[in-house]
């Protein structure tokens, strides 16, 4: 319950994002029985330890976290160059308004829904059920939604020039 107190919340938000041994205890468990240390920046996991997240972009500040045996020891670096260099969408702040085609996308979400289990699953032929889907997804109106969508960016891309 502690958790659900503000003040607590934002000293384990900044913990996990600013304390770089409770981001790798949290990804990477405990040194010695889910890792061992190589050297003061990098682990190796201990297979079948019990403990692999394998999401440690999921968690708080990666920039906090060990290299795994085998990184690049300068990726983090790289990571950030190119973070900095990186360059804001021309569309950043445009925002769809879905009422015109409400009936098309609840119509290509059951679609979608139909469908994306089995892909994720690979219950299906991709090719062939891939296809299939599509066909659906026109039927259902995705051409409509996607026309609607683009005048839609025109309109803001002028009014924002």
């Amino acid at each position: 319950v502690l958790y659900n107190d503000p003040e607590i919340r934002h000293i384990m938000v900044d913990e996990v994002n600013f304390n770089p041994d409770v981001y790798n205890a949290i990804v990477y468990g405990i040194e010695g029985k889910h890792y061992n240390k190589i050297d003061d920046n990098t682990i190796e996991l201990i297979p079948d330890s019990g403990y692999v997240t394998n999401v440690p972009w999921m968690v708080g500040n990666t920039f906090n976290g060990y290299l795994k045996a085998g990184q690049d020891a300068g990726i983090y670096d790289e990571t950030k160059k190119m973070n900095e260099e990186s360059k804001v969408s021309k569309i950043m702040g445009f925002t769809f308004d879905q009422e015109p085609v409400k009936a098309e996308i609840a119509q290509c979400k059951t679609v979608t829904d139909k469908y994306m289990k089995g892909f994720a699953f690979g219950m299906f032929d991709v090719d062939e059920t891939l296809a299939t889907m599509n066909e659906e997804l026109k039927a259902a109106g995705m051409d409509k939604i996607i026309a609607e969508m683009q005048k839609q960016l025109d309109a803001w891309v002028a009014a924002n020039k």
